[in-house]
């Protein structure tokens, strides 16, 4: 699993300002380039490690960026996000973190189970995944 580099998906460690910034967003406090990241101070005002975890996601304020004219990345930050989504929901399974899992959906949410169409709500779920694990 890769390490979350940044609030929106941006992977810092390609980027050609990162010794200029310090580090990455997630390391800094102050923007080298003078004014706050709406992205960042959004991201880090909801509690979220990267955009991927907002129940929101990929809200307009993100689709700006990946999409602006000068800093395009042709959407690849919202779907690395959604990579880093994936792969930690993953692992919260794999290690029936069952306090993990329950982040992963809303109070109320109804999983449907992807072979017989049963249907849980998500205590019921995350019961299914932690208490009886597959013997593969």
């Amino acid at each position: 699993m890769r390490k979350v580099e940044s609030r929106c998906g941006i992977l810092c460690s390609q980027c050609k300002y990162l010794k200029q910034c310090g580090g990455g967003c997630l390391k800094i406090s102050k923007h080298f380039w003078g004014y706050s990241c709406p992205v960042k101070d959004c991201c880090e005002g909801r509690g979220h490690d990267h955009c991927g975890q907002c129940s929101e996601f990929p809200c307009e304020l993100l689709n700006e960026f990946a999409y602006d004219k000068e800093q395009s990345d042709d959407g690849k930050r919202i779907r690395t996000c959604g990579r880093w989504f994936a792969e930690n929901f993953i692992q919260a399974v794999a290690r029936q973190n069952a306090d993990a899992l329950s982040d992963y959906f809303a109070p109320y949410a109804i999983i449907c189970w992807h072979d017989s169409n049963e249907q849980f709500t998500v205590d019921e779920y995350i019961r299914a995944n932690c208490e009886y694990p597959s013997k593969c």
